[in-house]
């Protein structure tokens, strides 16, 4: 693969050792790299799925965050405790950093529809860039594999990022040749880009421990038979009689791992106990919760269950 620009004194690149492809680059100020890259990044240059299954196979393994339903039902009622002791979502080193720095993908071209959410459900990208090329020999892209890939970034709460359409662009089956003025304002005017950073969930989601929460199919059968509006009723009383007063004598231990969708929203969106309210959201315990705090809990809650019932529902 040639590197378009070249490359500052500053930065360093690594070859395969089987091949000359470029396999990563610790970006320092390459022009074709996009501004969100930082100088301790690793940057995986790919241009397709074969691209994608040789170089994040070797380097990033796949490995679903989710646990398993046996592995769930072992939690015991002090693991709430432990994690909370274990975890600290306030560290700069944890999951999403490679050795050379936080992980991140450029897909320039975008020749097909390639599918990695196998190497993003490790936790272990932060961000995914495509950008399209110009010139005679550029390839085609379509709108349509941009949508795709998007789709399974924000399934898993990774950065995306459309910068361009490059030259040859298919959209509704109709090839458009956009000039290079114009390629990245067109990106934009497609509003692709997804910020996973901005999402409590997305941090939340970089635990092993809150990642082992998942809704099984008895679950969704309750939720479509009860409906979201009467789930949301439930997850409004949970927290009024659990979690809302200043003084909680088992604080750590009241919400149970299983037996509700609601109980597994709560853990894997740290609103089971006050201490991890305080530890994850900053809502200090030893006061009662506000009405705001109250409603906050909830909707993060039910947004964590709303995105389980679409991805579940989109694999069957």
């Amino acid at each position: 693969m040639n590197m378009q620009g070249g490359f500052s004194e500053q930065a360093v690149c690594m070859a395969a050792p089987e091949s000359a492809l470029f396999f990563c680059v610790f970006w320092k100020d390459c022009p074709h790299f996009p501004k969100a890259c930082r100088p301790d990044d690793t940057v995986f240059h790919l241009e397709g799925q074969e691209d994608a299954d040789r170089l994040l196979g070797r380097f990033l393994p796949a490995c679903r965050r989710n646990g398993s339903q046996d592995a769930q039902k072992s939690l015991d009622s002090q693991e709430c405790e432990k994690a909370q002791e274990a975890e600290n979502p306030a560290s700069d080193a944890g999951p999403g950093r490679h050795p050379g720095g936080p992980v991140r993908i450029l897909f320039q071209p975008l020749p097909e529809e390639v599918h990695i959410e196998r190497r993003l459900e490790t936790g272990k990208i932060r961000s995914v860039f495509v950008r399209g090329e110009s010139g005679e020999s550029a390839p085609r892209m379509d709108f349509e594999w941009v949508r795709k890939l998007r789709l399974e970034c924000a399934r898993t709460n990774v950065d995306f990022s459309f910068l361009s359409t490059g030259e040859q662009f298919v959209k509704d089956g109709k090839l458009y040749h956009i000039p290079i003025r114009i390629q990245e304002e067109q990106a934009k005017k497609a509003d692709m880009d997804f910020r996973a950073s901005e999402d409590p969930l997305y941090r939340l989601s970089q635990s092993d421990f809150r990642r082992k929460f998942h809704l099984d199919s008895k679950d969704m059968e309750y939720i479509d038979k009860k409906g979201m509006d009467v789930i949301r009723d439930h997850a409004a009383d949970f927290v009024l009689k659990r979690l809302a007063s200043a003084e909680i004598p088992n604080d750590g231990r009241q919400t149970p791992f299983r037996g509700h969708p609601v109980f597994k929203a709560q853990h894997a969106s740290a609103c089971c106990c006050r201490g991890c309210m305080q530890a994850w959201h900053g809502i200090p315990k030893g006061r009662a919760l506000t009405k705001e705090e109250q409603s906050f809990a909830v909707d993060l809650m039910m947004e964590w269950i709303r995105r389980q019932m679409e991805e579940k529902k989109s694999k069957r």
